[in-house]
């Protein structure tokens, strides 16, 4: 984002703009990235105008195919950033008896196009209170009993791996 508010080009017109359904997460970013529209809204429904964005980046949210769709113009990308079936498996070993992986289907959608999908895998390390901020901010958290987020969140480290898959979509919508 630092990048993309900073670098402009006199021939082309561009914004960027960001929406999260978290307010303390629209104002920080706000504060980060002044140059940038940022607003608190949901991808069930967008604020923005049919068929006026070239690019929509979903990283770990709901999407909504009528939305993406919607707001993309013809020939738009629309690229997702979703979990790989060993994110943070290690983790869902401590809250389950039995986990199971991620599903690892791309979405499908009418009107769109899969370009493409990459997947990212790294090893882990968090240790002290940041074992339990990084538990705190999945939804395993919330479905952990009290006494298993004590636990977790007491572990002196945790071994674990991101791992994320990224597809590309195009829009192949005619207006």
């Amino acid at each position: 984002m630092r990048a993309a508010s900073r670098e402009r080009s006199p021939s082309v017109s561009s914004s960027v703009a960001g929406i999260d359904i978290s307010r303390d997460a629209a104002r920080m970013a706000a504060r980060r990235y002044p140059a940038l529209h940022i607003a608190v809204a949901s991808s069930a429904e967008l604020p923005i105008e049919d068929h006026r964005l070239d690019l929509i980046l979903r990283v770990f949210a709901p999407g909504y195919a009528a939305e993406v769709t919607r707001t993309l113009r013809p020939g738009g990308h629309y690229l997702t950033v979703t979990p790989a079936a060993a994110h943070l498996y290690e983790l869902r070993e401590q809250v389950y008896d039995a986990p199971r992986p991620h599903d690892e289907t791309p979405d499908a959608f009418a009107g769109l196009t899969h370009l493409r999908r990459e997947r990212l895998t790294f090893a882990i390390t968090p240790v002290g209170d940041d074992v339990a901020r990084l538990f705190e901010m999945t939804p395993y958290y919330w479905q952990a009993d009290r006494q298993k987020q004590q636990e977790i969140s007491a572990l002196p480290k945790l071994e674990t791996r991101a791992a994320f898959h990224l597809d590309l979509y195009r829009s192949t919508a005619r207006v």
